[in-house]
């Protein structure tokens, strides 16, 4: 009795790389370089912004249905996350009615004088 024989290896195929740049021809490797480039733009102005370490993150999923046993379709999808960028606080007093006021209802006002409400600390004289 003879030894089995392991089966041949196949004959390399295309790349990973060769088949992502063939996808919905040429498309999905354009956009996922496109959103890249945004996302990378974004997270240079995040860090900028807040002097941090923000983070953010691209997802390239492949969908692949067998037509029948020899064809195979491909649908692509990219998912960018974005960093968060930091929000404002804008500080509102509840009324009476309950309702929202930017400035304090309780607080005295002065004739002539009115807290502007663009900027930290400006005033303006009416």
């Amino acid at each position: 009795m003879s030894a089995p024989v392991a089966p041949k290896p196949p004959a390399p195929g295309p790349t990973f790389l060769s088949f992502i740049a063939q996808v919905d021809e040429g498309r999905l490797a354009a956009n996922a370089t496109e959103e890249l480039e945004l996302l990378v733009a974004e997270l240079r102005a995040v860090a900028l912004i807040q002097g941090a370490k923000p983070k953010g993150s691209i997802t390239i999923e492949l969908r692949i249905d067998a037509i029948s046993p020899g064809m195979m379709e491909v649908v692509g999808q990219i998912k960018r996350r974005m960093p968060k960028r930091p929000q404002g606080r804008t500080p509102f007093w509840p009324t009476k009615s309950n309702g929202l006021a930017a400035a304090d209802p309780a607080q005295l006002r002065i004739e002539g004088i009115d807290v502007a409400t663009q900027g930290r600390d400006a005033v303006r004289m009416v």
